[in-house]
């Protein structure tokens, strides 16, 4: 938080699990006269992110991770369709081969690149399963 003593914001520190919540969270923003700024992190593969989620120390259940990486997905897509003026960045996580974590911002050149790829980025929740599981079975084979 250092980095932010001398800036005048607000932190909303969640996933934008909906559409809801992401309209909600944004008016709250506009109404207190700040700019809304999004930064999301994107795992490059959903089968790492989903072992991370295992090791974690605050335990929840699988459907949490399946719900949550479908959602955001959803409510990003949503904020980018209904709040152009709303910034938001992509940050791409992965691990490296030592399994450090490495964060890339993504770049897009146009709002329309941005929106390209988070419509490419849609998975439901079923889907997300299908990919994890599919990716873990071929790993134990």
């Amino acid at each position: 938080m250092t980095q932010l003593e001398s800036e005048k914001c607000i932190v909303l520190d969640g996933t934008l699990p909906t559409p809801e919540g992401a309209r909600i969270k944004i008016s709250k923003i506009i109404k207190a006269k700040k700019k809304p700024i999004i930064y999301s992190v994107i795992p490059d593969d959903l089968t790492e992110a989903f072992n991370a989620f295992l090791q974690r120390d605050r335990k929840f259940s699988d459907i949490h991770f399946y719900k949550t990486h479908s959602g955001s997905r959803k409510a990003l897509l949503w904020v980018a369709e209904n709040f152009p003026n709303v910034e938001i960045n992509l940050i791409e996580s992965s691990y490296s081969k030592s399994h450090k974590m490495i964060f890339k911002r993504l770049v897009f050149s146009e709002k329309n690149e941005l929106l390209q790829y988070l419509r490419k980025l849609q998975m439901t929740e079923a889907d997300i399963i299908s990919k994890v599981n599919e990716k873990l079975s071929g790993s134990n084979a």
